[in-house]
């Protein structure tokens, strides 16, 4: 065999290495990039939001909306709830207010276990002289992830502690997030952050989930995807570098 034989032998050899690893990795990326095309994907439409209040609290002026996630990680898209609300409290006592948005989904099965993450700001003042504290107002936050009428749950909840300054009102800002595991069809969804507690009279409140904040299922963020992709092109180029020394 010739000198160039022996060098157009090698190249072609070097080729197939590398087809046979970036092959894979472009299916990855490509599938990545794409909605998922499995039989039973489960799929979140768009529904009703509403801002309701109980007790004390008086009719807010208010926005809310419910919108599907793109993204299909866990065979499913997702779902977010989002708005903002102001009211007044003209008596002491108990009163909630509740942001509420429900829609229907199309009887698919998610797989593995689903995420969620909340994140929203409280403010809050008895008067324009005195901002509270939490031992002053009490107030508590339940959050509820519902799919399909109950069958699954995940439900959170805590106290909020007032220790941001927010203009004239003192905030708590509560963020975090979770997972639960759905094992079954979904054909509906129900997804509730209610604020409530023991209110004095005249006092002032305001709830703001900002977009993309109380997500059911959320897609990640891109910088964790390049990361991921970036992580497996990685073990590719080290097990490149180990079959060429061999």
């Amino acid at each position: 065999m010739t000198s160039l034989e022996r060098a157009r032998s090698f190249i072609q050899a070097r080729a197939k290495a590398i087809a046979v690893t970036i092959v894979p990795l472009a299916a990855i990326a490509i599938a990545a990039s794409q909605p998922a095309r499995a039989a039973n994907v489960l799929l979140f439409n768009s529904g009703g939001c509403n801002v309701t209040q109980q007790g004390v609290v008086a009719e807010p002026i208010s926005e809310c909306f419910a919108t599907p996630i793109p993204g299909f990680q866990n065979n499913a898209n997702g779902v977010k709830l989002s708005g903002d609300a102001q009211v007044g409290i003209y008596s002491g006592g108990f009163g909630s207010i509740t942001f509420d948005i429900t829609g229907s989904a199309n009887g698919g099965t998610p797989r593995g276990l689903l995420p969620v993450t909340w994140d929203f700001t409280v403010g809050y003042h008895e008067s324009l002289q005195q901002q509270p504290t939490s031992a002053d107002s009490p107030l508590s936050y339940s959050l509820v992830y519902k799919l399909d009428s109950g069958s699954f749950t995940k439900a959170e909840s805590g106290s909020l502690t007032f220790n941001t300054p927010c203009g004239d009102l003192t905030c708590a800002h509560v963020t975090g997030a979770d997972t639960f595991g759905v094992d079954g069809p979904v054909s509906s969804y129900d997804i509730s952050l209610t604020i409530s507690g023991n209110f004095t009279a005249g006092s002032f409140l305001t709830v703001n989930i900002p977009n993309n904040s109380v997500d059911l299922n959320p897609t990640p963020e891109p910088a964790s995807m390049a990361l991921g992709l970036s992580g497996l092109l990685g073990l590719a180029f080290a097990g490149f570098r180990r079959r060429r020394k061999v």
